[in-house]
């Protein structure tokens, strides 16, 4: 939250930051699924299997006709196809999230423990404050 002293970042800027973000990781994630694919098809296959695996325990946990419903729709359709490409972003941005929480609270503590001097107004713009 930003003090009565620090500007307020716009909105603007905070959209930009955000999609490029979202932008990144999903371009990473897609850039390293195609890394895989020629140097690694084991690790695709190992993660195909995982999705797999998740779609049949969710769907089996679903009553009789919705269960076997949503298991073709998300297998035959190639819904695990996109799922797991979704799952994959997903996970790399709360990983990367708890890094930037991580670093966040390291320097917040360390700002704690050596408190700075905050300067008035009249002292930022050089004026002395008039006296009642």
């Amino acid at each position: 939250m930003a003090t009565p002293y620090e500007p307020r970042p716009s909105e603007f800027k905070r959209w930009i930051k955000t999609h490029t973000y979202r932008i990144c990781t999903a371009a990473f994630t897609l850039a390293f699924f195609g890394f895989a694919f020629f140097y690694h098809p084991e690790w695709i296959s190992w993660w195909l299997r995982l999705i797999t695996h998740g779609i049949e325990q969710v769907t089996g946990m679903l009553p009789y006709p919705y269960g076997d419903q949503a298991e073709v729709a998300l297998k035959g359709f190639g819904g695990s196809f996109w799922l797991q490409i979704t799952v994959a972003i997903v996970a790399l941005r709360a990983f990367l999230s708890s890094l930037a929480y991580a670093w966040r609270r390291q320097r917040k503590s360390r700002r704690i423990a050596q408190p700075e001097y905050r300067r008035s107004i009249s002292e930022i713009v050089g004026r002395e404050e008039p006296r009642l």
